[in-house]
């Protein structure tokens, strides 16, 4: 997403049977594919317009070689964005434009991140920064560990009810 990153592959998710994503008779699809941190955050600084014509570009580019292999798909488009580093960081604050706390590789998954911090006694730590991997639902999911810590701490039983 670039013009110095050659990509071999894609990673492509597929929601469309998730009723609360999308509506019956849609897809949604999410392709993830890394960037060039400086590249895009110096384009959308220098060149504003530029930068929405390698967006553009990029996202035709992706959709031509989704069309390939799911014949009839760029027909079918009814909206398509694509999101840069500078997007990530700019609508979330996240570092360099991380789209997840860290990347998930055979080094970081499955580690464990502390919760808390020395020296800082009741402090605990949620979101997708202590969790490998990261995103919204490891988010969510260290939010509840942080509630059974405490509830822990407290003496007091954990317990969860639908909303």
């Amino acid at each position: 997403m670039d013009n110095q990153t050659l990509h071999a592959r894609m990673e492509l998710s597929v929601f469309s049977s998730d009723a609360g994503l999308c509506p019956e008779g849609k897809t949604v699809m999410t392709v993830r594919m890394p960037a060039l941190y400086d590249f895009w955050v110096k384009l959308r600084k220098d060149n504003p317009q530029g930068y929405r014509t390698e967006k553009k570009a990029i996202l035709q580019e992706v959709i031509g070689m989704l069309d390939k292999r799911f014949p009839g798909l760029a027909a079918n488009v009814e909206f398509s964005d694509i999101a840069t580093p500078f997007t990530f960081e700019d609508w979330t604050g996240n570092w360099q434009g991380s789209y997840e706390g860290w990347l998930p590789t055979p080094r970081i998954l499955g580690r464990r991140i502390p919760y808390t911090l020395p020296g800082l006694d009741g402090f605990y730590m949620a979101g997708h920064w202590v969790v490998a991997g990261g995103g919204l639902p490891s988010a969510a999911l260290s939010g509840r560990y942080v509630a059974q810590m405490i509830c822990a701490r407290a003496g007091k039983v954990f317990t969860a009810t639908k909303a």
